[in-house]
């Protein structure tokens, strides 16, 4: 659509664009369209009011800061995300679409002899409010107010926030730009690229991965986008090479360091029963105090399923998936 419709269209057309858009669908007829936009322009004018911030600790330690929507902004917000689904995203891009994951992430560098690791430094938090607003809501699509509206129920403190249901889908829209130009570009070079969120992988088996950081760093400096100064990382097939957890030097393999200590933890579970081992682990300290029985369960089950997406021939953790899933049904009886 032509940019200079939007430029000329009146309010009352703008009104109506948005009451179209339906972000509170959910409220139906309860709420006269003089109400709904109301509440729409009332919510973004008191985002800070509608996130409550809490901190978890990263696997890599220290802890990881997340801004989570109350019921209503999660509501307008997994309704906005409705409208961004149909989006086009790049193809080097494996994180947060349909169809990706850390396997598919991992596949692309699988026996590479070169392996290059880059890592964007504060990645939501460097994804400015312009950039949410000319990637996710282009002037092409959306009038001027109505694109100043969605920008300010997506973002929190002129970023986007980690924890919003539409972020992580923004960020990929985003990034199009720069990951279609690398990826371009690196295929004419014999280089594999891919994007896991602010993970960067590049491998080769015949290319120079010499410029590749230099020309990633142009390319970032004009997105105002830095990389971590300590997450680089240059491997080799002498060595162990681990891609977003999996382990590319031949197959993709959970690290066996990994799976033994799943598996003893599976063992323990088994001998001493669920009630006993996890008092256990909070005697040690080595899970939280008030974490209950059904919530370690879901996530010992989770970690059973990764290693079970990366080796789907690993007959023992398919197995135990299915014992721990017979266990956690009696939850829920």
């Amino acid at each position: 659509m032509n940019s200079h419709f939007w430029k000329n269209c009146s309010a009352q057309e703008e009104r109506a664009f948005l009451l179209d858009l339906n972000l509170l669908r959910q409220y139906g007829d309860a709420w006269s369209d003089k109400e709904k936009i109301a509440l729409l322009y009332t919510v973004s004018r008191t985002i800070n009011q509608h996130y409550l911030t809490v901190k978890i600790p990263k696997r890599t330690g220290g802890l990881r800061t997340l801004h989570a929507p109350d019921p209503l902004l999660k509501m307008i917000q997994k309704n906005i995300l409705s409208l961004l689904e149909t989006r086009t995203l790049s193809a080097f891009a494996t994180a947060y679409r349909k169809g990706g994951s850390i396997l598919a992430n991992a596949t692309p560098h699988v026996g590479k002899k070169q392996l290059l690791q880059l890592d964007l430094l504060d990645f939501f938090d460097s994804l400015s409010f312009p950039m949410v607003m000319a990637a996710a809501f282009p002037k092409t699509v959306f009038p001027d107010n109505t694109r100043m509206l969605l920008t300010n129920l997506c973002c929190l403190n002129d970023a986007l926030p980690q924890g919003a249901p539409t972020s992580a889908l923004i960020s990929n829209l985003i990034m199009r730009p720069f990951d279609d130009y690398i990826g371009e570009w690196c295929k004419e070079r014999q280089i594999a690229y891919s994007r896991y969120s602010d993970d960067l992988t590049f491998s080769t088996n015949e290319g120079d991965l010499t410029l590749v950081k230099r020309k990633v760093e142009h390319f970032l400096e004009a997105m105002q986008l830095n990389l971590h100064p300590a997450k680089t990382k240059y491997t080799d097939q002498s060595m162990r090479q681990c891609v977003t957890g999996v382990v590319v030097n031949q197959h993709p393999q959970v690290p066996r360091r990994y799976r033994s200590m799943l598996r003893q933890e599976i063992y323990y579970l088994e001998k001493f029963g669920l009630t006993g081992h996890l008092a256990c682990l909070k005697e040690k300290g080595e899970v939280a105090a008030d974490l209950s029985e059904k919530q370690y369960l879901r996530k010992l089950i989770g970690k059973v399923q990764f290693v079970c997406a990366i080796c789907p021939e690993s007959a023992g953790f398919q197995d135990a998936y299915w014992r721990l899933q017979k266990l956690a049904i009696s939850f829920e009886e």
